[in-house]
């Protein structure tokens, strides 16, 4: 038996998210599809990251257990040529057979693109969110992203309907950066809870446009003030860019 991770990039709108769904068209059905029509055998995938409908991902990291003697080299343009023009996989490794894409990962990063001009962009209207013709106070979300590095519980920006049992994260870094007409908001952490980075998103334009203070958020990251009104961003804004393990791609540190 091998032990094969891939790394792949899709366009999130394409697919009802990763998960497998019943007569929907997500990542890992379409791969798993693709990897059991080249192995001929039924092909079970685990994902660094359970993306939801509309989300993207540059460097997505999968991994699967397999028999077949299919060279490890194949499966980048096999998968890519069976699902289509909107999953490409950029790389295929074989790995130790105690690689997981999920548990063996040390960190997750996700970028959310905010688009901050007078009038909203047709090209990118699937790709970045546009959060409308108001002004948004820029340095002060400057002053507010960086709340979030370091480790707290994020508990108030999980998703209501979700309850973790550890709601504590490590975000190694928050960054926010201009990109021409866009801020490019990026989180990277040991784990993230469901739409926790979407939440923080939302969060920060409440403050861009004066919805809430420094000091509300301040509230909100010590659990002194309730999370009723956190919005969630848009999904198609947000891409899983990349994860980090100790067995690296190509025999350098990762």
């Amino acid at each position: 038996m091998r032990t094969i991770r891939l790394l792949v990039e899709y366009d999130g709108s394409a697919f009802c998210g990763f998960q497998r769904q019943t007569n929907q068209r997500t990542v890992q059905g379409a791969i798993e599809a693709a990897l059991t029509r080249m192995t001929g055998e039924v092909i079970a995938i685990v994902g660094a990251g359970r993306t939801d409908t509309g989300v993207h991902a540059a460097g997505q990291v999968i991994s699967f257990v397999t028999s077949s003697a299919v060279p490890v080299e194949r499966f980048v343009v096999g998968v890519t040529g069976l699902v289509g023009a909107d999953l490409t996989v950029q790389r295929a490794q074989e790995v130790p057979a105690t690689f997981h894409a999920r548990y063996s990962a040390q960190w997750r990063e996700y970028r959310y693109r905010l688009l901050v001009r007078p009038q909203p962009s047709a090209l990118r209207r699937m790709s970045a969110y546009w959060p409308g013709h108001l002004r948004l106070d820029v340095p002060a979300m400057q002053e507010v992203w960086p709340f979030f590095q370091g480790r707290h519980d994020f508990s108030v920006w999980e998703n209501q309907n979700s309850v973790s049992e550890d709601p504590v994260c490590q975000v190694h870094e928050a960054r926010m950066v201009a990109v021409g007409d866009e801020w490019h908001l990026t989180l990277r952490a040991d784990r993230f809870l469901y739409r926790m980075v979407r939440n923080l998103v939302g969060t920060l334009v409440m403050v861009g446009r004066g919805q809430l203070d420094v000091g509300m958020v301040r509230g909100l990251l010590s659990g002194e003030s309730a999370r009723d009104y956190i919005v969630a961003a848009p999904a198609h804004g947000l891409c899983f860019e990349a994860v980090g393990y100790d067995v690296p791609w190509d025999g350098a540190p990762d």
